[in-house]
């Protein structure tokens, strides 16, 4: 799990607003109880959320490559055969990965390929599975699980870069 993450480019947690009827659930990925509900129109919290990947993914190098997360200052080399684990997504194509015994966020290299190469620096194997849950909490004080992947095109205010929001109704 992937914890604290919000896995898209210009995602941010702080006040949403339901654009329908959202259930949330008492416990972080178990749909099977539904703390309350959200109503068309509400305002929320969103906390913080959570990444939860399985199976990981998998990507080899098949030319040598050095990625260099931008957090992180210290470039890392890899060379071909070399494999990282990928975890989820932030943006623009970059991803978190587990490279070499640290998790940084760095480039999907598997897609990349150079000026003139007939193919990419890297493959990816196997895709990684996640889903994402979101900690909330209305005015009330009621506070549970939101289930991101289940209510796509519901909810305004986690893409900070979508614009002003819809009028309430």
């Amino acid at each position: 799990m992937e914890r604290g993450v919000c896995p898209f480019e210009c995602c941010t947690y702080g006040r949403w607003r339901a654009l329908a009827e959202i259930p949330v659930y008492a416990a972080e990925a178990d749909t099977s109880r539904v703390a309350f509900r959200l109503r068309r129109s509400e305002e929320f919290t969103a906390r913080t959320g959570n990444v939860h990947v399985d199976p990981v993914g998998l990507a080899v190098a098949r030319d040598t490559i050095t990625l260099t997360p931008p957090q992180d200052s210290k470039p890392i080399r890899l060379s071909p055969g070399d494999t990282v684990q990928v975890l989820s997504p932030v943006g623009e194509g970059f991803f978190r990965q587990r490279v070499k015994g640290r998790v940084v966020e760095a480039e999907g290299f598997w897609a990349m390929t150079r000026i003139g190469a007939k193919r990419p620096v890297g493959e990816l194997l196997r895709r990684p599975a996640w889903s994402w849950w979101v900690q909330v909490e209305n005015a009330k004080g009621q506070s549970g699980w939101l289930a991101m992947d289940s209510i796509r095109g519901k909810i305004w205010g986690a893409d900070a870069c979508a614009g002003p929001a819809p009028p309430a109704s």
